[in-house]
C-alpha cells in the first residue's frame, strides 16, 4: 500500500495530506474518496471539516500525521467511515456505532418519516402511545420516535446484548433513556405479557438480505457488518414474515404495522400480510430513489 508523502514540512500541510488521502482513497475504488478523507483528518484533528478547509496551510505535528495515516489505513482496507468515527448521524441526532451494530442508513429514515405521518394521523401528538422498535440495533428508529413521540412508551428488542448495550448508550447520551426500554431476546420474546394486545405501533427493520447474496456486497458491509443484521435468509423475508405472523398478538386494534423492505420485496411482504388475514389497509412507500421502502398495514378492528 504506497505511503503518504511526508518528506518535507510542506507535505504535512492539511490541503497536501488531503490531495494525498483522496489519491489514496480513489485507488481503493472508495468513491467518496473526498468527503472520506476530510472526515478522517477532522477526526483526528478534533475539529470540524469546515474549519479545516479555512486552515489549508495548517501543518500536522508528526504524531497526528501518524494517527491520521492509522485511521488512513484503516479506510483503505475498506472498514466503514462510521465504525472508524465511532459515530453516524440517523435523524439529526448523532449516535454511537461499532462493529456491534448496524451502520444506520438514510433510507430507514423514510420508515421513520411514513411512520410518524401515520401515528400523528391517527392520534394527537400528545395522546400517549405504546411503541415496539424490533431489531433496534443501535436504537436509531427507536430513539429517533421518542425525540418525535415524547408521550410514547417505546420498548426496542434485539437479540444481540452488545447491540442493546450501543442503543442504551446512544439514548443516554441523548437525554432519552427514561423514554426507551431495552429488552434482550428474539423479536418478541421479550416483550411483557401484559403488552399483548395493548401496542398501538409495530415498527422494524429487519435483516433482508438474501443468505447468498450477502458475499456479494460492498467490503465495507460484508467484511465489517455484522452478519445477523444482514442475513434475511433464502429469499431475505424469513423476519419480515416472523413478524407478519407473531405482530397481531400485541397490536391494539387498528393498531399500525410499519417493516423496511429491500429493493423488489415489497409485493412478497404485501402477499404475505394479505395471506395472514389479519391486517387491512395496506400501503407501499417509496423512497427518495423510488424503490419501494416501506410496506404499512393496520390491524383489523
Amino acid at each position: 500500500m504506497r505511503q503518504l508523502l511526508v518528506k518535507t514540512s510542506e507535505a504535512r500541510g492539511v490541503a497536501h495530506i488531503l490531495w494525498q488521502a483522496e489519491d489514496l482513497l480513489a485507488e481503493a475504488n472508495i468513491a467518496s474518496a473526498r468527503l472520506d478523507a476530510e472526515v478522517l483528518i477532522a477526526y483526528v484533528l478534533k475539529e470540524e471539516r469546515w474549519q479545516l478547509i479555512l486552515q489549508p496551510e495548517r501543518q500536522l505535528s508528526p504524531f497526528e500525521l501518524a494517527a491520521f495515516q492509522e485511521v488512513l489505513t484503516r479506510r483503505l482496507r475498506r472498514e466503514p467511515l462510521a465504525y472508524i468515527v465511532g459515530e453516524k448521524e440517523f435523524w439529526s441526532l448523532p449516535l454511537k456505532v461499532t462493529p456491534a451494530v448496524l451502520i444506520p442508513r438514510p433510507e430507514t429514515e423514510i420508515l421513520v418519516e411514513v411512520t410518524l405521518e401515520k401515528v400523528r394521523h391517527q392520534t394527537p401528538d400528545s395522546s400517549p402511545q405504546t411503541v415496539v422498535d424490533v431489531g433496534t440495533g443501535s436504537g436509531a428508529i427507536a430513539l429517533a420516535l421518542a425525540r418525535e413521540l415524547p408521550q410514547a412508551r417505546i420498548f426496542a428488542t434485539d437479540c444481540s446484548p452488545e447491540a442493546l448495550k450501543i442503543a442504551a448508550e446512544n439514548a443516554r447520551s441523548l437525554g432519552l433513556l427514561d423514554k426507551v426500554r431495552f429488552l434482550v431476546g428474539d423479536l418478541f420474546e421479550p416483550l411483557p405479557l401484559e403488552m399483548t394486545g395493548k401496542v398501538n405501533l409495530l415498527t422494524s427493520n429487519p435483516p433482508y438480505v438474501r443468505s447468498h447474496e450477502l458475499g456479494q456486497l460492498q467490503p465495507e458491509v460484508s467484511r465489517y457488518e455484522p452478519r445477523i443484521a444482514l442475513d434475511g435468509g433464502p429469499d431475505g423475508l424469513m423476519y419480515h414474515r416472523r413478524i407478519i405472523t407473531e405482530s397481531p398478538r400485541f397490536l391494539k386494534p387498528g393498531g399500525l404495522l410499519t417493516l423496511e423492505v429491500g429493493i423488489g420485496q415489497a409485493e412478497a411482504v404485501v402477499s404475505s400480510i394479505e395471506e395472514n388475514g389479519a391486517y387491512d389497509t395496506i400501503e407501499i412507500v417509496k423512497d427518495y430513489a423510488w424503490h419501494d421502502r416501506v410496506v404499512l398495514a393496520r390491524k383489523r378492528r
